[in-house]
């Protein structure tokens, strides 16, 4: 039996109080994470728009949007349209990557008649364009914004 101070029994409320504070012990990091996880989190978004580069939609790429905090999102660009769900609010920085549209294929057999065929080639938008880096404020709910670079 664990003795109190100058070797006397514990008393009942000695044996209370230990046991308070354990059970605060034990409920204390599960009740932050409930309160952390109230107030409903961060905002989301939804954003869509197109993409064209030097007049025509960019056929196949990526968008990227990058949020002053670090996190971000990106999205394919098919045929000139991007669209994203659930995406961060914000200010953010835009980048855009054009790449050849990856093969659409239904068997291996496909896929090796094709590997030896060249695609064609795309034209790819330069790192240093001036759009790059476009800053943009993305608010909750719906969002459109088309970039023409």
């Amino acid at each position: 039996m664990h003795r109190g101070p100058r070797g006397a029994a514990p008393t009942n409320s000695s044996m209370n109080r230990i046991t308070n504070c354990r059970s605060l012990l034990l409920t204390l990091p599960a009740a932050l994470l409930v309160v952390a996880g109230c107030g409903g989190g961060a905002d989301t978004a939804t954003v869509h728009g197109s993409v064209t580069f030097e007049g025509q939609p960019v056929e196949y790429g990526i968008i990227d949007f990058t949020l002053a905090n670090g996190n971000g999102f990106s999205a394919p660009i098919e045929s000139g349209e991007y669209s994203v769900t659930k995406g961060a609010t914000g200010e953010a920085t835009v980048r855009f990557t054009a790449q050849p549209k990856p093969p659409e294929v239904s068997s291996r057999e496909e896929l090796e008649q094709m590997a030896g065929q060249k695609q064609p080639p795309v034209k790819p938008i330069p790192p240093d364009h001036p759009k790059q880096g476009t800053k943009v404020t993305i608010r909750s709910g719906s969002n459109q914004l088309d970039f023409d670079l």
